[in-house]
C-alpha cells in the first residue's frame, strides 16, 4: 500500500492515492508557508509529521500523477529517501485539501476522487 508513503528529494512528498489501473499514484509535496504563498488549503504543523520542523503548506499546484513502479528503484538508488509514513489522519487532510484547492490539477483531483482508499479507523 502506497498511501501515506513519504519521501524526500528536496521537499517532503506524500503519496495520496493507491495505484490506479495504470499503476499511477498522486504525489504532492509540502513547502514552507510564507506570507505570500497563495494556496492555504492544507497547512501542516510541526506535529503533523516527524520530518517537519516548521509550519508548512501543501503545494497542490505541483502535485501530479507518478508511476508507482518507479519507487523501488528510486529508493534503492537513494534518489528519494523514505521518511516516516504519514498518519491516516494527515492523509485525510491532505486529500481533502487536494479536492478543495483551486491549484490542484484536474487530473490529480479526479484521481483522488476515484481512489477507493479510506482510513482503517
Amino acid at each position: 500500500m502506497y498511501v501515506g508513503l513519504s519521501y524526500l528529494d528536496v521537499h517532503l512528498w506524500f503519496v495520496c492515492t493507491a495505484p490506479n489501473r495504470d499503476g499511477e499514484v498522486v504525489i504532492a509535496n509540502c513547502t514552507t508557508l510564507t506570507d505570500d504563498f497563495p494556496d492555504r488549503a492544507c497547512i501542516l504543523a510541526v506535529e503533523d509529521h516527524p520530518w517537519l520542523d516548521h509550519v508548512s503548506v501543501m503545494f497542490y499546484g505541483r502535485s501530479r500523477l507518478f508511476n508507482a513502479q518507479n519507487f523501488p528503484a528510486l529508493l534503492r538508488s537513494k534518489t528519494y529517501q523514505k521518511q516516516e509514513d504519514a498518519s491516516e489522519v494527515l492523509m485525510v487532510r491532505i486529500r481533502r485539501g487536494a479536492m478543495d484547492s483551486e491549484y490542484t490539477p484536474e487530473d490529480v483531483r479526479q484521481a483522488v476522487l476515484r481512489c477507493r482508499w479510506r482510513p482503517a479507523s
